[in-house]
């Protein structure tokens, strides 16, 4: 398969951030305003493939996309969709099994 384009902008946009392909393809756009949405599409399921990105799925219906860091757990709000990672360091369990576990999801809502 041929190498997608805009692999290192996508990979830089989506550090540190939960974003949808249209989102992608809007900050895309400021730097390549001819950029079509297919082909950040084929970059970023070209991306997953390679453990580069991770999909993140099924949130509100919603497909998001974010840059591989370090292990994490997905926190996410179920009154505003917000995704909050927290990273595995911070979190003290003691089992084997954890080590080998590469997402977890949390959901919540705030009682009121």
């Amino acid at each position: 398969m041929k190498k997608p384009m805009y692999m290192e902008e996508i990979l830089e946009i989506c550090y540190n951030n939960h974003l949808t392909v249209e989102e992608i393809l809007n900050k895309l756009k400021k730097k390549f305003p001819k950029v079509w949405i297919a082909t950040v599409y084929r970059s970023v399921n070209f991306l997953v493939k390679e453990w580069k990105m991770r999909k993140i799925e099924n949130i509100n219906k919603t497909t998001y996309y974010e840059t591989l860091d370090k292990p994490h757990l997905h926190f996410i709000d179920e009154e505003t969709w917000e995704i909050i990672d927290i990273p595995f360091e911070s979190i003290e369990i003691k089992s084997p099994i954890f080590e080998q576990i590469s997402d977890i999801r949390i959901f919540w809502k705030i009682k009121k």
